[in-house]
């Protein structure tokens, strides 16, 4: 049948109401015939839910809904053609035609409905997309390596092509991806004609490669954009956050976690519209929360700034939620040249994380109560200008005297003012015994250990180390202690003191290394009372660095010319105010410091 009539939605949805559409059955490469219903979820009508990527939203294709063309982009059509039956009709949930993305008001509103929609289906079919040339059998691979009984890294090396193109899947890095799966009944895999039910496959395989899989070298071979953005080693970790979710919501352990976190582990997942960074969490952190929705509505007409605002704003006040704020806030991205489409990132408050990054923070700020234990609660007045402004009380413990932004390539040629500086640091403390709190190796352990993301098993405690055996037992700090005595000994050695030279050197370079990783996007200042300071890269000798209540870290501010108002560089550690000293101080009048009101900006 010649069909040139266009489709057209023929009515708005009302709230409780999906669109379903039937897929009639099919040979392979035929037309796709299918017709379109519009059902309430409260009558539970039996339907599967697709997850999949866009892609290029190109509309390019075309399917026949009702005997007319309806323009659908590639992915639609390609998943169409493999996922319907050659002998009976499918009925499935697909949100670029089951919604009317032209009209924002529907859009919105169904958004809103997304949790139940995947909550309600039989069961999720997951496009992992259009087989690969030669690789038709990819899946089939994935499954046998899973079933196999002491896997070799032979095999996984062999398989290296076939792993690759499962795992960097575009459904993988794909942000609505992550809320799909969470809260499906059952994922089906789909990858070309392959299926599979097994929900845990990729999870599974995925850790057991990282336990397998050691140097650098294995992962380079199976994937050569190993450690790249898009490769496979992101993808693993992708897959394991997806799982984990999973298990978070049916466990129910997940519950009184901040949307903040869920904002922070989304940040490297992509979607086609920015204002998707935080209505493509909201069904998940409902579930998770027992029924607090952030932000209330989904509203596609507000502008990207604005939503980001709102989410930021309605998340601070969450348990956990300033903990997981300035993570998100110490993330390099913030810091990234604005181009090309994206210059709403300009306008952007300070106070306000960029959720439409592309890598994590690195501070893990449950190590600090630097604002002591009183909670920040923010007033609507607190919020003017539209919500733009946030005001708060804050302590000054002082400016950034002197400021050293040196990358992993320039800190070997460090001056040797800076490296006296590094190695005081260190050597402070060197003996066997456990250094107590506060003492200067301690704090250089748990800032360059604890906070930094290195390529170790970190066991810490998340309520800090419950005990000194838990602290000995973290693998870092033993690397570290070991590293810190090994150059105290290359140091002395240097001076004449007799001693095995080369131990003393290897400690040396061990110490060099880290040291380089740990400060590749931080740099080292001195504040105007000589206290120690790790900051943001962007500080500049001047800034203010504030320590507010129930924040876990001093944040280094900006002060705008000739305006009482202050931006947000990032925090940063400073040492001597990380445990609550600052608020401490002032409650006794022991410091010269004083509070005042900093409108953030």
């Amino acid at each position: 049948m010649d069909v040139t009539d266009t489709f057209t939605y023929r009515e708005r949805l009302l709230d409780g109401e999906i669109r379903l559409l039937t897929v009639y059955a099919g040979e392979f490469a035929s037309p796709i015939r299918c017709d379109l219903r519009i059902e309430r979820l409260d009558d539970i009508p039996e339907y599967e839910a697709l997850s999949y990527a866009w892609g290029d939203p190109t509309m390019s294709q075309t399917i026949c809904i009702r005997e007319k063309q309806c323009a659908v982009t590639e992915s639609v059509y390609q998943a169409l053609q493999y996922l319907r039956p050659r002998d009976d009709s499918l009925r499935i949930w697909i949100d670029a035609v089951c919604i009317n993305q032209d009209d924002l008001l529907e859009k919105g509103v169904q958004v809103q409905a997304m949790g139940r929609v995947y909550e309600r289906a039989v069961s999720c079919r997951v496009w992992l997309g259009q087989p690969l040339p030669g690789l038709e059998s990819a899946l089939q691979v994935i499954v046998q390596l899973a079933t196999a009984r002491d896997l070799k890294l032979e095999q996984v090396l062999e398989s290296g092509s076939s792993i690759r193109a499962i795992f960097t899947s575009p459904w993988v890095f794909r942000l609505w991806a992550l809320q799909e799966a969470a809260l499906s009944r059952q994922c089906i895999l789909s990858y070309g004609h392959d299926v599979c039910d097994d929900e845990r496959l990729l999870c599974d395989i995925s850790r057991n490669l990282m336990v397998l899989i050691r140097d650098a070298e294995s992962w380079t071979a199976i994937d050569p954009q190993y450690g790249h953005r898009g490769g496979l080693w992101e993808a693993m970790k992708h897959v394991e956050s997806m799982s984990d979710a999973r298990e978070t919501l049916q466990s129910g352990d997940g519950l009184g976690r901040s949307f903040m976190y869920l904002l922070w582990q989304s940040t490297a997942r992509l979607c086609v519209d920015p204002r998707d960074h935080v209505y493509a969490l909201r069904g998940l952190y409902e579930r998770m929360s027992g029924g607090a929705m952030i932000p209330t509505s989904a509203d596609y007409s507000q502008s990207v700034v604005d939503v980001f605002v709102q989410a930021t704003t309605q998340s601070l006040c969450q348990p956990k939620g300033l903990e997981d704020w300035i993570t998100a806030l110490s993330s390099p991205q913030r810091r990234k040249t604005v181009t090309g489409g994206d210059v709403w990132r300009t306008e952007l408050p300070s106070w306000v994380p960029n959720w439409a990054g592309d890598s994590y923070g690195y501070y893990s700020a449950w190590l600090y109560t630097a604002g002591g234990s009183q909670l920040l609660e923010p007033l609507p007045s607190d919020f003017t200008s539209g919500g733009k402004c946030l005001t708060l009380l804050g302590c000054s413990i002082g400016l950034v005297e002197t400021c050293y932004e040196n990358s992993a390539a320039e800190i070997t040629n460090m001056s040797e003012a800076e490296w006296d500086t590094f190695e005081q640091w260190a050597l402070q403390r060197h003996s066997s015994a456990m250094p107590a709190p506060g003492e200067l190796l301690d704090a250089f352990a748990r800032t360059l250990v604890a906070d930094v993301m290195m390529p170790v098993d970190v066991t810490a405690e998340k309520e800090r180390w419950a005990s000194d055996d838990a602290r000995l037992a973290c693998k870092p700090w033993r690397t570290w202690e070991t590293a810190a005595k090994g150059l105290h000994a290359y140091s002395a050695q240097t001076s004449g003191a007799p001693g095995p030279m080369q131990s003393g050197r290897q400690y040396y370079d061990t110490f060099q290394f880290n040291l380089s990783i740990a400060t590749t996007d931080r740099a080292f200042s001195v504040t105007s009372y000589g206290q120690f300071a790790l900051s943001p890269l962007g500080t500049r000798a001047g800034d203010d660095i504030v320590v507010f209540p129930g924040v876990p870290m001093p944040l280094v501010l900006r002060r705008q010319s000739q305006e009482m108002t202050w931006v947000i560089i990032g925090p940063a550690y400073v040492h001597g105010f990380m445990d609550g000293e600052a608020m401490a101080g002032l409650e006794r009048g022991e410091y010269e410091y004083e509070e005042r009101d900093f409108a953030i900006v």
